[in-house]
């Protein structure tokens, strides 16, 4: 198993990495029962048993990358994907960033499954990001994790305990002119 940072940062960001970690930050300082704030993930395409999927994932050194669905040994977690394409307008770059918050409902209220309160501690959380201004937010389960396969018997993972929502956040960057400097 791949032990990991709570909220693991790239040493040297540029353009939409600097957003997703404004992103990182402000979700692993507001949210207390978050485990993981990871940042961009990549869809990488897998046959098992003769299926493709297309599954997030997260690479972590060498030829090393970790699954970002749903998994109750990893906790509550979040993590971004970069929609494109990215525009550029006035010198300035803007990008949809959906960011996917996944989390075990007893380690936020044992008592109840509150959604909305939930994405109402997520929106203040990414209201802090600066540069980033919420866009559209999905909770149906085939809805959280679009754009992956999600096997339908998979849909057992945003069943209580668990759940999940994703958030469309439109964030703007300025280019890096010199990033050597």
């Amino acid at each position: 198993m791949i032990i990991m940072d709570r909220i693991p940062l790239k040493t040297h960001p540029y353009l939409f990495d600097k957003a997703v970690q404004n992103i990182q930050k402000a979700l692993g300082a507001n949210l207390g029962w978050l485990d993981h704030a990871f940042g961009l993930a990549e869809r990488i395409t897998r046959v098992i048993d003769g299926k493709k999927y297309i599954l997030p994932n997260l690479w972590v050194g060498g030829n090393e990358y970790i699954d970002l669905l749903p998994d109750r040994m990893m906790g509550s977690f979040s993590f971004c994907c970069l929609d494109e394409p990215q525009k550029c307008t006035d010198g300035r770059m803007k990008a949809r960033v959906q960011v996917v918050v996944w989390w075990d409902t007893r380690k936020v209220d044992a008592e109840l499954r509150d959604t909305e309160r939930v994405k109402s501690q997520v929106l203040d959380a990414l209201s802090r990001a600066g540069g980033c201004e919420v866009a559209e937010i999905y909770d149906r389960p085939a809805s959280v994790y679009k754009g992956f396969t999600f096997d339908e018997t998979a849909a057992y993972a945003l069943m209580h305990p668990f759940a999940g929502i994703r958030v469309g956040v439109d964030c703007y960057v300025e280019p890096d002119c010199n990033p050597y400097v």
